[in-house]
């Protein structure tokens, strides 16, 4: 008789037997495909989608019988370009047809879904029916994991396999010569055709009846091999095998680790350690199984280590929250967007969700709301008095609410910038404590008498909203107050106005009351006790010390930190060791460039403010500054900057040795071709290499170029950078076309210096919009002293 556990066993056993039946079915159905409602603006659209055979590619068209050109023209969507897939009215587009009560009721949103593209752009469908639907959203999500968890060799046989029939012109499931010639330009890389020809016949080649010799695609790959080869790796792999053998020992691996790479630096006792980490590094990238059963690793496998995440320039211990997340927050960095709701300029760009989720998800903490009155009593988030586009502020909350804490668990800030009517101050209220419901974090009196404010740690998981807020202690029924001029400290008047002296009262009584008095602006009750920490203006350093308390953020234009960063940058300092202080972008920036933020960041500013929509080098610099300590969005600032001990006054100078940074860049992998190069046109590359930091740590250095070669170029060229204020310093990459006279950039890449691992790294570049460029890396050797 089965025991309990068997059956159960064969009960799993038969679900999962099932459930991919389910899903192979489903693919069928979908490489058959279906009509599906693509959304537009102003129209719907009946389209005929469908999964091509390399699972790789959607394709739709309109169907037959439907316009002059059916079935002719197809357009594709690369499901690698698909960065997620929503259900219901979760896009813009959905957003606004859903205040149609016609639309809700033809298209429920048990119908809707959306593919959101790494470009931004969404594609919004609707199926007849919920079962159709469902397949999709199986189907697709699935295949989209898959292609992102695929290792490397797999996506490089796929991409192998693509570029052999790519560059079949006859179609025959053969490559000649000729062929193969096209094909070289093609990948970015140039030969004599004397190099090419016995480069081509050493892959193989068939004959055929014609007698021409030919490649198949087990050829192509041979021939692949061999114009990738890496004689730099090569060479390193040499130098540490036993008696330069074809493999290493678990021995030879360890002293590799361990002299070159810096691996286990600094720590005691590490032999069993060291021991089972070596012994797994081989069971995992070793491919020749008599190698993994006597533990040793070949070339091959050592080539798949180097390209490990593991082994890439980018330290795993920064990819952890490792920091100390229980100081107030006073004491962070914190990573923050400005007028988060653009996704373009700030004069007439567009409003939209898709800003608050890329942001977000990015790791960016504190966000801003600009809220103004909507039709119908509703509020809506747009930048005043501009010809940007508006969207709804309820709908902004529901996306912060569902994506805020996916990539960070700490505190999620939302920035309001009131311009509300009281009854609409009193709905956006209704909506923060209906949407975000327990998350929501809100001041109790204990609270308000704390020196400091909490810490990351204690308000993990929570939302707090920054905000003009009423002064502690007014009458209950006063529903709004006119706060007096920026230079009185007396209030002027309520939306009650016999309750006036009431409240004067009220006001005279606290000692506290004159933070946050704003000119001329009226605030709801409601939402005043929604908000945790109270906006105010910055007035100096004196009035900030007399009438602060910790409970306030001080928000400073761009010009005026300059200014105090050039004149009082000790005070400064001294300064937001107990105060919030946010930094924004010069008004005059309409085409949302952004601010050096180091300057900001050197002077304690915990929240320098940055258009993330803008993919230039400052944003670059912060967004590397941020990814550190887990990618969280706080960083916890240098320890001068919290303290002022005895013996060290001078706070404009960190108590830190320079740090002497030596980069050797080595070569570079499968450089892309830019947009609208020729086949002909080869890419001469070569290597910028630049210190980001304070003014005495700016550097920038280039190597010379390689001629006819995107594909496998070689440097071995080294630069030396001294950095005094490694804390706040940005290491950078930039491949760039000698070729082009725009010396357009190929790919990119900013770490955080303390980021950066020592001995022989891979860097994997992104392009200009920060999407990584697949198989595309830096080889390059890292060497880090202080002096």
């Amino acid at each position: 008789m089965a025991s309990d556990n068997e059956t159960s066993v064969r009960v799993d056993e038969g679900a999962v037997a099932e459930e991919e039946a389910n899903y192979r079915k489903a693919v069928e159905n979908l490489m058959r495909g279906s009509d599906l409602l693509k959304l537009h603006p102003l129209r719907t659209l009946k389209r005929s989608f469908s999964l091509e055979a390399d699972h790789e590619n959607i394709v739709y068209r309109a169907p037959f019988g439907i316009g002059l050109w059916t079935g002719l023209t197809k357009t594709t969507i690369n499901l690698r370009s698909v960065k997620e897939i929503r259900e219901g009215y979760a896009t813009d587009v959905f957003n606004r047809k859903e205040k149609s009560a016609d639309f809700c009721a033809k298209h429920p949103p048990e119908l809707c879904f959306s593919f959101v593209m790494t470009s931004g752009q969404t594609v919004d469908l609707i199926a007849s029916d919920r079962e159709t639907r469902e397949m999709w959203i199986l189907v697709t999500r699935k295949l989209i994991d898959q292609a992102q968890q695929a290792k490397r060799e797999e996506r490089l046989e796929k991409w192998l396999i693509k570029q052999f029939y790519s560059a079949d012109v006859s179609g025959d499931g053969f490559l000649n010569f000729e062929e193969c010639m096209l094909l070289l330009a093609k990948m970015n890389l140039q030969f004599s055709r004397e190099q090419a020809e016995i480069i081509f016949k050493a892959a193989g080649v068939l004959k055929l009846k014609n007698r021409s010799e030919v490649l198949d695609v087990n050829g192509f790959h041979r021939f692949y091999v061999r114009l990738s080869a890496r004689p730099e790796l090569r060479a390193l792999f040499k130098r540490y095998a036993w008696k330069r053998g074809p493999t290493w020992t678990l021995e030879n691996l360890y002293r590799f680790l361990v002299d070159e790479q810096k691996e286990w630096e600094g720590q005691s006792d590490i032999g069993q350690d060291l021991a089972e980490t070596c012994g797994w590094m081989v069971e995992t990238f070793e491919p020749l199984e008599e190698n993994k059963t006597l533990n040793l690793l070949s070339f091959a496998g050592f080539r798949n280590l180097m390209l490990n995440s593991r082994q890439m320039i980018f330290s795993p211990r920064c990819q952890m929250v490792y920091q100390d997340m229980t100081h107030p927050l006073q004491h962070y960095f914190i990573a923050s967007s400005h007028n988060t709701y653009l996704v373009d300029k700030q004069l007439m760009g567009s409003s939209s969700i898709e800003g608050y989720i890329d942001t977000v998800l990015t790791g960016c903490r504190c966000l801003e709301l600009d809220c103004w009155d909507g039709p119908n009593g509703e509020p809506i988030i747009t930048h005043g008095y501009t010809m940007s586009s508006k969207m709804d502020f309820k709908h902004a909350l529901v996306v912060l609410r569902d994506y805020g804490f996916k990539t960070s668990e700490y505190p999620l800030i939302l920035s309001l910038e009131n311009h509300c009517s009281a009854p609409q101050q009193q709905k956006m209220a209704h909506y923060l404590k209906e949407i975000f419901a327990e998350r929501l974090f809100t001041a109790t009196k204990a609270d308000t008498e704390r020196l400091t404010l909490p810490s990351p740690e204690e308000l993990r998981g929570c939302v707090f909203i920054v905000a003009k807020k009423l002064p502690d202690g007014l009458p209950d029924d006063a529903l709004e107050y006119a706060e007096g001029d920026v230079q009185s400290k007396t209030a002027t008047g309520v939306l009650n106005g016999n309750k006036l002296g009431n409240v004067l009262q009220s006001i005279n009584n606290l000692a506290q009351a004159p933070v946050g008095l704003l000119a001329a602006s009226k605030v709801a009750k409601e939402l005043s006790d929604c908000v945790f920490v109270r906006e105010v203006p910055f007035r100096g350093f004196v009035v900030a010390k007399d009438n602060g308390h910790s409970h306030a953020m001080d928000n400073i234009p761009e010009p005026k930190m300059r200014s105090l960063v050039q004149d009082s940058r000790e005070e400064f300092i001294r300064h937001t060791q107990r105060h919030l202080v946010r930094v924004y972008p010069d008004g005059l920036r309409t085409d949302s460039s952004n601010m050096n933020p180091i300057p900001a960041m050197a002077s304690g500013c915990q929240i320098v403010a940055f258009n993330y929509q803008n993919k230039s080098r400052e944003t670059q610099v912060y967004r590397a500054l941020f990814a550190d300590n887990g990618g969280c969005g706080y960083l916890l600032k240098p320890e001068f900057m919290r303290q002022s001990p005895p013996g060290f006054p001078d706070m404009s100078q960190a108590p830190v040795r320079p740090l002497r940074l030596k980069v050797r860049v080595i070569s570079a992998q499968q450089l892309p071709k830019l947009v609208a190069t020729s086949d002909k046109d080869i890419t001469d590359p070569y290597v910028v290499v630049e210190v980001f930091g304070s003014d005495r740590d700016m550097k920038i250095c280039n190597t010379n170029s390689v001629q006819n070669n995107g594909f496998n170029p070689t440097w071995e060229e080294e630069f030396h950078f001294r950095v005094h204020d490694p804390n706040l310093a940005v290491l950078r990459f930039e491949v760039r076309d000698m070729d082009r006279r725009t010396r357009d950039v190929i790919g990119q890449y900013s770490i955080a210096v303390g980021c950066v691992q020592e001995g022989f790294r891979h860097v994997p570049l992104l392009d200009s919009q920060e999407q990584p460029l697949d198989l595309t890396t830096l080889f390059v050797h890292i060497e880090k002293t202080v002096r």
